[in-house]
């Protein structure tokens, strides 16, 4: 039987629940990770909450399970022995540097409590609870024994996943009775992502491909689990349209662009707007990373391009010398040079240290929407309202290969390879081309009205799509190898 006492004469010290051993260990391990946290840190623990789902792993959370008018001690008392793990997530927010408890944590200290009750249960060696800090804060006292997890640092998440199915793995290897989730079999089908309430200009993935973000109409940024579908975090701040976003390429942050007049900087753990940069005097249509991270472009409808520091969020360089707005900016992949398509149709190729104008490229007869690097640098891809793509070759600035589409091209992309090219049409098609032969290979049909954008994944596997219609589509893209043949 589960006993609850409450010792009266330390009002201040929360009540402990102890378990006796037949109560531990009588009933059935199962898989899932209960999730201990203070209610200051809600809104980041919900957001961990929805991404440890999104990876399969079925966490328990107390404010998505207890239901009202439910019993909360008894609750807890159920599912802590049950658990195959329970991490404790810590933050400065209601620990110290020192590690004490800022103000008074009763349900959070009663389950960290009640959680060592059950783990002295456990073989020894048994890693049962985990901590994990948010950021640089100190561990109660009680828990510094153990190893702990930075959600802060990089992969951070990432260790948090594998030590979970490390011990999840170790549960079933006992054979224990553990409910694990059946991997999704691979169809070969279009995924829908459906979360936007308009239109979805951009859909980028993260430089390990497993997640995906967003830009939409609505004013918002979402980010995405790719394999699971399902949207963890929306990043919220800019009050009009945001046009663009571009992960660093570490990983941990998100740059967006829009209509508001300024960018963001969002980091992904926190979901909170790091910076937000002010100084373009119109709308700011895109972003990009230095390959360092140190910088981030932005261009903008007062035709100029800026530079900014990350880290301190301010203006670097200003570069001058389009005559209308720039559409799209692109650092090469070692970050020696800058790119920037505008509405002039002028192409212009800057030295990213100096920001001195190198060349301009000239070709186009509309709105240059989009460039991007090839991923060895030599090249340059080019969208434009004239209906064409085009292939330029960096050095000399000539234009190597001519694309036809039969609409506007709003947004091209190089497969990881740099053998095929993307494009992303207002007919409501992403058109395939081969980059060596110039042709058409493949042309993706699924959305309803226009599409903004197309992006290869890190693995050249999958393509995402973003429109009009307020959905991103994901598509296995790969051309037949008759398709293939053709185009020789």
């Amino acid at each position: 039987m589960t006993a609850i006492q409450n010792d009266p004469s330390a009002p201040h010290v929360p009540k402990v629940i102890h378990y006796s051993r037949e109560a531990c260990g009588g009933g059935k391990v199962t898989a899932r990770v209960f999730l201990s946290h203070a209610q200051d840190d809600k809104p980041r623990v919900e957001r961990l909450y929805k991404r440890l789902k999104a990876v399969g792993i079925s966490p328990w959370l107390h404010s998505e399970e207890v239901k009202p008018g439910q019993d909360w001690d008894f609750e807890i008392s159920q599912v802590i022995p049950t658990s195959a793990a329970v991490v404790v997530i810590l933050s400065s927010r209601s620990v110290t540097k020192k590690g004490s408890f800022r103000k008074k944590q009763g349900y959070f200290q009663k389950e960290i409590e009640c959680a060592l009750a059950v783990a002295k249960t456990k073989p020894r060696g048994t890693r049962f609870i985990m901590p994990v800090r948010l950021d640089d804060c100190g561990l109660p006292e009680n828990l510094r024994q153990l190893h702990w997890v930075d959600l802060f640092v990089r992969n951070g998440f990432e260790n948090l996943h594998q030590s979970l199915q490390q011990r999840i793995v170790s549960i079933t290897d006992s054979s224990s009775q553990v409910a694990t989730a059946a991997p999704k079999k691979s169809t070969g089908q279009t995924r829908t992502l459906i979360g936007h309430q308009e239109r979805v200009y951009a859909a980028p993935f993260s430089p390990r491909g497993a997640y995906l973000a967003s830009a939409s109409y609505d004013h918002r940024v979402k980010l995405w689990h790719v394999a699971e579908g399902c949207d963890l975090l929306t990043f919220e701040g800019h009050t009009d349209m945001v046009f663009w976003v571009a992960f660093s390429h570490s990983g941990l942050l998100l740059a967006s662009a829009s209509r508001d007049r300024t960018a963001r900087i969002w980091d992904i753990e926190s979901g909170r707007a790091a910076t937000t940069l002010r100084g373009h005097k119109h709308w700011v249509h895109s972003v990009a990373f230095a390959p360092n991270d140190r910088w981030l472009a932005t261009g903008s409808d007062d035709a100029t391009v800026r530079l900014w520091s990350v880290q301190t969020g301010r203006t670097r360089l200003v570069l001058r010398g389009h005559y209308a707005a720039v559409m799209s900016v692109a650092f090469s992949p070692v970050g020696k040079n800058l790119a920037s398509g505008g509405a002039d149709s002028a192409i212009k190729l800057w030295k990213a240290d100096s920001g001195r104008n190198v060349r301009t490229l000239l070709g186009h007869s509309d709105s240059v929407t989009c460039v991007v690097f090839s991923p060895d640098g030599r090249q340059l891809a080019s969208a434009s309202h004239d209906q064409t793509a085009r292939l330029w070759d960096v050095k000399t600035g000539t234009t190597l290969k001519r694309f036809k589409a039969k609409s506007q091209v709003n947004s091209v992309a190089f497969s990881p390879d740099g053998q095929f090219l993307a494009g992303a049409c207002f007919d409501g098609t992403v058109r395939i081309w081969d980059v060596t032969t110039g042709k058409s290979i493949r042309v993706l049909k699924g959305h309803v009205q226009r599409v903004f954008s197309a992006t290869f994944s890190p693995n050249g596997h999958l393509l995402a799509s973003a429109g009009e219609d307020r959905t991103i589509r994901l598509w296995k893209w790969r051309p037949s190898p008759k398709a293939l043949a053709r185009s020789k």
